[in-house]
């Protein structure tokens, strides 16, 4: 079953890229990233967890201030500027959503992007929803209903 969320697509797979790109980055050749998704109450759930090093406590919150980097020494081979979590925070803030962090030095990372769960339509409510919206705007009318077509294929 699938999960429907109140997001921007782009926006979310920016975040998913920016989680990912992280995960991998840190994470050893021998280690693993996993990524799944979920319900948490009435949100629905991205979840990204690595094996990599992991996140010290005291920094869980300031890796999503700009320009924070951990483990940034001259021999460093991590690219970055430091600004993909904040701005993966910023773009969550602005679906109504949140990144939060789990991690355990040494063991790894989990990030997890949660949104607010669309309320599920059945397949006559959405149809009516996009002849209304079709009455407002007949220039959207491909839009929507590839839109219609595409909710009610995936419920």
């Amino acid at each position: 079953m699938g999960v429907a969320a109140w997001a921007d697509q782009q926006k979310v797979e920016q975040i998913v890229l920016n989680l990912l790109s992280n995960a991998v980055k840190f994470t050893p050749r021998d280690g693993n990233v996993t990524v799944s998704c979920g319900l948490s109450g009435d949100q629905g759930t991205i979840t990204v967890r690595d094996t990599g090093p992991g996140v010290p406590a005291e920094k869980t919150e300031v890796i999503f201030e700009p320009f924070v980097q951990l483990g940034r020494s001259l021999t460093s081979h991590q690219e970055g500027t430091g600004l993909g979590l904040a701005i993966s925070r910023d773009l969550a803030h602005a679906m109504n959503g949140e990144i939060t962090l789990e991690s355990t030095v040494g063991k790894g990372s989990t990030f997890t992007l949660s949104l607010p769960r669309a309320p599920r339509m059945n397949p006559a409510d959405v149809a009516a929803a996009t002849a209304a919206a079709l009455a407002d705007s007949p220039e959207a009318e491909t839009d929507l209903s590839d839109r219609a077509l595409q909710e009610t294929a995936h419920p």
